[in-house]
This record gives structure tokens, C-alpha cells and sequence, in this order.
């Protein structure tokens, strides 16, 4: 392989190592933006279903159990056990009628609650 081949194939890997970083970068962007998006659908149901019996932020001023103080986090430690307590149990005045993406929008803003704004 000569000097021009060696440099060639050099800048063909480079080239292509910064492709993949774009490719990465662009697809943990459009992650992100799904999970913004999902999030504030999660707000607009937790407005609606939730901030009556848990307060508009999740304080838990409404009566029912604090939600944005960790400590749901630490009894449903994983998306999908707090998932599946929303699911089954959530809201108290209709059990079970949540559809999947209305829980999963309710799990990533309570998940929001208890980390704060990015």
C-alpha cells in the first residue's frame, strides 16, 4: 500500500468514525425530544387525573402521597414497577383505565418531578 492508499483509507475512517458520532448524536437528540415531549403530555394528564388528590406539582397537597420527594422513586425504583403500580391502581377514582402511553407519559414527568428541571 503506498503513501496516497494509506492516507486515503486513513481519511475514509475518520470520515467514518464522524459519521457514526453524528448518527449517534442525532439519534440520542431525537431520544430526548420524544422524552420532552412525552413528559409534557405526562404533565398535561397529571394536571388533569392527578393534581386533585397529590397537588399541582406532586407536593402531595391534595392529600394523597408526596411524588416529586423521592420517595416514590425509592418504593418503585424502575420505570416499569411504577408503571405497573400507575397502571393498575391510578387515578384512585378509576382504576386500570390508563392506556400504556398515557402511563408511560405519567412515569417519565413523575421521574421529572423528582429529578427537577434539566
Amino acid at each position: 500500500m503506498n503513501i496516497t492508499q494509506k492516507i486515503t483509507a486513513l481519511a475514509f475512517a475518520a470520515l467514518m468514525v464522524g459519521i457514526g458520532s453524528y448518527m449517534l448524536t442525532t439519534r440520542d437528540l431525537v431520544i430526548k425530544a420524544q422524552q420532552v415531549s412525552q413528559e409534557q403530555a405526562g404533565r398535561v394528564l397529571f394536571a388533569n387525573l392527578c393534581a386533585t388528590c397529590h397537588g399541582p406539582g406532586g407536593d402531595g397537597s391534595g392529600g394523597a402521597p408526596n411524588l416529586s420527594d423521592g420517595r416514590v422513586l425509592q418504593k418503585y425504583p424502575t420505570s416499569q414497577a411504577l408503571g405497573t403500580f400507575i397502571q393498575q391502581r391510578m387515578p384512585a377514582s378509576a382504576p386500570g383505565t390508563l392506556n400504556p402511553d398515557e402511563t408511560r407519559d405519567l412515569v417519565l414527568y413523575i421521574q421529572r418531578l423528582n429529578r427537577g428541571p434539566s
